[in-house]
């Protein structure tokens, strides 16, 4: 025994305004989903004219290759700066110039930085491998041997020494398995401050002096990826406009496609 059940054809819905054969209602149908939520939106009155959302829009890979690097760094800058020179204003006195004066010329300064770095991919064919960028660190280095002098009555304390870095960057980097290998040329300024204390009686006066040079660093870098999008490494720099100029650093690495989509 059989039971033939006959139904109406189901009615047709329009989709982001297509003609249907006059079933799509007023102004482009409400997007053919089996609950009737419409997948379009309306802009206009007239059939056609509806606005729906491109499938894939969430994909990264319609942009640029983008890379957020932070990390820390242990640097030594060669021949840094061995005299800091100022000027100290004190009521009841006229303007006092002082110095800040370190022992051994020909030690290095050392100390950590913070550093962070944005890089984004030049462009299709080659620029797969070629990427430029801006880079900043900033640290603090150490002050000892570093003592103040003043002709007058004067007293001239240094206290904290900073460094502040800043470069841009372009590079290549080339995928080895689950490594990626960089090299970068990162071309820039560095500026050492101290900060120095001076008192005339009770009167105290906090300034920071400032050298600035420009910096050429190669470097290079390896990086692993923990994720499709996450990788940690570790670089190694010089600076070329500066002998005994060298920092070691590690980062962690955010990418907005995965693997740089390269892969």
């Amino acid at each position: 025994l059989s039971l033939l059940v006959i139904v109406p054809g189901p009615q047709v819905r329009a989709e982001c305004g297509g003609d249907n054969g006059g079933s799509s209602g007023g102004g482009g149908g409400d997007g053919g989903g089996s609950d009737g939520a419409s997948v379009c939106d309306e802009v206009s009155s007239v059939v056609g004219h509806s606005r729906c959302t491109r499938f894939g829009r969430w994909d990264a890979s319609h942009h640029r290759p983008f890379r957020l690097r932070i990390g820390t760094s242990l640097v030594r800058l060669g021949n840094g700066p061995t005299r800091f020179t100022g000027t100290a204003k004190h009521p009841g006195m006229p303007a006092v110039a002082y110095a800040v004066q370190r022992d051994g010329s020909n030690r290095a300064l050392s100390g950590g930085s913070f550093d962070i770095s944005v890089t984004t991919h030049l462009g299709d064919g080659v620029g797969r491998f070629l990427y430029a960028g801006i880079e900043g660190r900033l640290g603090a280095l150490s002050s000892s041997g570093f003592r103040g002098e003043s002709e007058a009555d004067l007293e001239v304390m240094p206290t904290d020494l900073s460094y502040v870095s800043a470069a841009a960057i372009l590079g290549t980097s080339v995928p080895i398995g689950p490594l990626t290998l960089r090299g970068e040329l990162a071309a820039g300024v560095d500026a050492i401050g101290i900060k120095t204390h001076t008192q005339h009686l009770d009167c105290e006066h906090h300034t920071t002096l400032f050298e600035t040079k420009a910096a050429l660093r190669p470097r290079v870098s390896v990086e692993h990826w923990v994720t499709p999008w996450i990788s940690m490494g570790a670089s190694l720099a010089t600076n070329v406009l500066r002998k005994n100029d060298a920092s070691l650093g590690l980062f962690v690495g955010g990418h907005w496609q995965a693997f740089d989509g390269r892969r």
